[in-house]
């Protein structure tokens, strides 16, 4: 599969457009996205999806600058089900880890959400949600 797209702002006339590729195979549960843009960046995207279990989201996500040579990469996971939700994202650039956990139970929903910076051991983000959704209304809090 392929697809171009692009835009311009008539305010500061910068053109902008990307060409992307993307390749699955179903069977194995894989796929491969390739995007280029005109700012010359190269990204690359590699997933596995319900191989080592049902609901388990694996990918590895980089990007290549090449007329400067940087490089990033993450590695993301995330685990869906019918009452929880759980996703992990490790930054190589930090390294920093983020994390996130949504449980839910008759009506009740509550999430977690936290950033590691691994290079200074430090807590950087730290969230807590919880709220109650019924039929005519829902409440949301969260510290």
């Amino acid at each position: 599969e392929f697809n171009t797209s692009g835009s311009s702002n008539t305010d500061t006339g910068k053109a902008a457009g990307s060409l992307e590729t993307k390749y699955k195979m179903k069977e194995l549960g894989l796929s491969f996205n390739q995007k280029w843009n005109t700012d010359n960046t190269l990204a690359t995207e590699v997933t596995v999806e319900d191989q080592l279990a049902q609901g388990l989201k694996v990918a590895l996500d980089t990007s290549f600058v090449p007329n400067t040579g940087k490089k990033s990469g993450k590695l993301k996971a995330g685990y869906k089900r019918d009452f929880v939700n759980v996703g992990c994202d490790v930054d190589f650039e930090g390294p920093v880890v983020h994390a996130a956990a949504v449980l839910g139970y008759e009506g009740w929903l509550a999430g977690y959400q936290m950033a590691f910076d691994t290079a200074k051991s430090k807590l950087t983000q730290n969230n807590f949600a919880l709220a109650r959704i019924a039929g005519d209304f829902q409440l949301h809090t969260n510290v």
